[in-house]
This record gives C-alpha cells, sequence and structure tokens, in this order.
C-alpha cells in the first residue's frame, strides 16, 4: 500500500515566475465561427505513460492560460475528514482546476467549447474536478463519478492514476465522450480546448485559433514516442516553439505550470510561466 502524503514537501517551485510581457495577442482567436475575441484563455495538457518517460515515473502536465484577473492564483492542500486529499490550484475558493490526491490520481482539464452556453445550472468544472479528487482513487472510479454528475460546462479532462490507466473525456453538459486505456495499453494523451473524440464536433461552436496550434504542437511533440520528453521543457518554451503564451491583456497568458509526479505524489509548479533554474 502506498504511503499518503501531501506537502512533506510535493511542491518544488520553477524560478522566474513573473507576468512581464504583457503584449497583445497576434491573430490566434478563431478559426470557425464569430471572429469577435474571447477573455476565456486556453490552457494545454497531456500525460505520458511509464514506458515513455525517462525515470520510468508517470507525469501529467498542465499549462492553464487565462487573464490574470480572473484567477485567484492559489495553491490549496485540502484535507477534509471523509475525501481523499488531494492537492489542487483553487477556482471561486471552495472550487479546484487542476491537482492530484494521496492515491495517485491525477486530474487536469480545460474549457472544451469556450464561447458555448450551459443549459442548466448544475455542476460547473471547478465544482466536477473537486468531486474526482476528493472522491476518487483511480481511473475507474473517477470515470463511474462522471457518468452520475449533473454537468454544466463544456470541459476537456485527462485522468490518469498510479496504475498507469488513463483516460480522455470531454464533456458537453450531459453529453460525455470517453477514451480508456488500461495500464498496458496507454499511450500519451492531450488535450487543448476544443473537441477532438468522435461525436463530439457537433457540441463546439468555435475553435480557437491557439487551441487547434497548441493541439498539432503537442501532437508532434507526443509523436516521438521512442524519445522521452521533458514535460517542463515542453510547458515553459514560449510560442511558438511551444506552449506557453504571454499575452496577458488578451486573456490568453500562461497563469500557472503544474508537472505532477503520479509516482511520488509531488509536483513542480511555476506561476506565470517563467524558466526553471
Amino acid at each position: 500500500m502506498r504511503s499518503p502524503v501531501l506537502l512533506s514537501p510535493p511542491v518544488l517551485l520553477w524560478s522566474g515566475c513573473v507576468l512581464v510581457n504583457c503584449a497583445r495577442a497576434p491573430a490566434l482567436w478563431t478559426v470557425d465561427g464569430s471572429p469577435a475575441r474571447t477573455r476565456d484563455g486556453g490552457c494545454s495538457h497531456f500525460y505520458s505513460p511509464r514506458h515513455l518517460t525517462a525515470d520510468g515515473h508517470i507525469p501529467v502536465a498542465v499549462n492553464y492560460d487565462s487573464h490574470p484577473e480572473m484567477q485567484e492564483l492559489r495553491l490549496c492542500t485540502t484535507r477534509v475528514d471523509g475525501t481523499e486529499k488531494h492537492l489542487s490550484f483553487s477556482d471561486n475558493m471552495f472550487g479546484r482546476i487542476n491537482g492530484f490526491n494521496e492515491h495517485g490520481l491525477g486530474v487536469t482539464s480545460s474549457q472544451g467549447s469556450p464561447l458555448s452556453k450551459v443549459r442548466t445550472a448544475v455542476l460547473a468544472y471547478n465544482a466536477v474536478s473537486r468531486i474526482l479528487l476528493g472522491r476518487c482513487r483511480t481511473v475507474h472510479e473517477a470515470l463511474d463519478s462522471l457518468e452520475t454528475l449533473p454537468i454544466a460546462w463544456y470541459s476537456n479532462y485527462l485522468l490518469a492514476d498510479f496504475s498507469g490507466a488513463a483516460a480522455q473525456v470531454e464533456i458537453a453538459c450531459d453529453k460525455i465522450a470517453v477514451r480508456r486505456f488500461a495500464a498496458h495499453e496507454a499511450s500519451r494523451l492531450r488535450a487543448t480546448n476544443h473537441y477532438t473524440l468522435p461525436g463530439m464536433a457537433e457540441y463546439q461552436s468555435i475553435r480557437m485559433r491557439q487551441s487547434v496550434w497548441s493541439w498539432r504542437t503537442l501532437s508532434a511533440l507526443l509523436a516521438e514516442a521512442d524519445s522521452p520528453i521533458d514535460p517542463g521543457n515542453a510547458l515553459e518554451r514560449p510560442y511558438p516553439e511551444r506552449l506557453r503564451f504571454s499575452h496577458y491583456l488578451d486573456g490568453l497568458g500562461t497563469i500557472h505550470s503544474m508537472v505532477i509526479d503520479l509516482d511520488d505524489l509531488t509536483a513542480d509548479v511555476c506561476f506565470g510561466g517563467g524558466q526553471r533554474a
């Protein structure tokens, strides 16, 4: 049985994390739908199985992109009786975004269709993430839980656990598409801000140009299956070479980056998408 360790200490902060480049965004916003700008930002996240990493560990990596004035910048350790201990960034104080729990379940998320309107006032993504981190120990349990939740949001999730199981999940309110992998068959997974699973395109009103570009960049990077990659390096290097954006005035800036190690139950964290020492 694994020792449940959180914050003892699992967090390493990258250096140089300041929001210094407040340039306007270039023409990155839409490839279809309305040409209007959106301040919803964008995110990139990916997962690698053990057999494709240099140290044999399981990393889950995420860049969370948005406008800095819209985010709390609060990294929380949550210990509530009757729930699983977990570490995650908060949203609306009680909600959660990206993180992991004491049993080695990792959860990362991004918007799936940023301009689509929800139809009912039930659970948004930040409530869903907290439920998964606090209730579930494995990918299997997380997927079972998702099937029972009343969700009113458009989200992409990557789920992974210590056993090596993983899943890509796309949600459009009451429509959920899942691509799951057992430990022996898992491949590298990635997600940005548009849907890619079969049957989900009809639930997407718009695709942001930066989302399509980030998806293609991640696809090319992760396709090198025989070559282990450095997740932090992929996150911290700037557009157009890699995934870090710095157009904060237009809501397209990297607010935080995190690389979760599901074997060590640790996280490397950077506020502002800076470079590691």
